[in-house]
């Protein structure tokens, strides 16, 4: 009598667990990739190098093509195997956004050194085509991503000059008025970066354009909209 139930027990177990726990689904907006006791489903051969990284990162950052599930359902999977799922609709996050600190603005200096700050946000989604960057590459791909998009806006602040500069340099001589270079450079830096926000946001999209190759994640437009 004991074994009996016992059977019935496993066999009801067994059920649950390999038949309807086997069944999965995945939303319109997502796409899931299987792993095989931790290994990712592969379709042979490895993902093109990205044109927009370095040469000598391109041999770095070569990976496999995974098999991708596409929306839909319900699909089937294995005990020993696992379904990782993710959104890759486009979504926005602040500039400040930072899991190990927090902060009211992004903190940026000038080429005639005023710490300036930056506010804004940036939309992104995640690459289907380079999940395997966005699932075993780094622990947490966004954070990475913000970083390396708060770095490059730091270096390119840090060095933006009005394209206009000359021109301007020009109008102020020929009004006879007695201003020098240095003058001119310590008080138009901030005054610049708030005219060409156009600019800056168009450059800070083409520097970003490696990130989907890198963690990816792809970076659909960086909307800079303050610099106090």
């Amino acid at each position: 009598m004991y074994l009996e139930a016992f059977l019935v027990g496993l066999a009801g177990y067994l059920i649950y667990r390999i038949i309807l726990g086997g069944f999965y689904t995945v939303k319109p907006d997502e796409r899931a990739v299987i792993t095989s006791l931790g290994r990712a489903v592969r379709l042979g051969g490895e993902l093109p190098v990205d044109d927009s990284l370095d040469p000598e990162e391109r041999e770095r950052y070569r990976f496999p093509l995974l098999r991708v599930i596409g929306p839909g359902g319900p699909y089937f999977k294995w005990p020993w195997q696992e379904v990782r799922k993710v959104s890759v609709a486009t979504q926005a996050i602040d500039l400040t956004w930072d899991p190990t600190k927090r902060q009211t603005t992004v903190e940026a200096v000038t080429k005639d050194n005023l710490t300036t700050g930056v506010d804004g946000q940036i939309r992104f989604r995640i690459s289907e085509s380079h999940l395997y960057h966005y699932f075993f590459v780094v622990s947490s791909p966004l954070e990475h991503v913000m970083g390396y998009f708060i770095s490059v806006l730091r270096e390119r602040i840090a060095n933006f000059v009005d394209p206009r500069g000359p021109s301007l340099m020009g109008s102020t001589e020929d009004a006879g008025e007695e201003v020098t270079t240095v003058d001119l450079s310590e008080g138009v830096s901030i005054n610049d970066l708030r005219k060409n926000l156009p600019l800056l946001n168009e450059y800070m999209e083409q520097q970003c354009r490696s990130t989907a190759a890198r963690y990816g994640i792809e970076l659909d437009a960086a909307l800079i909209t303050q610099i106090d």
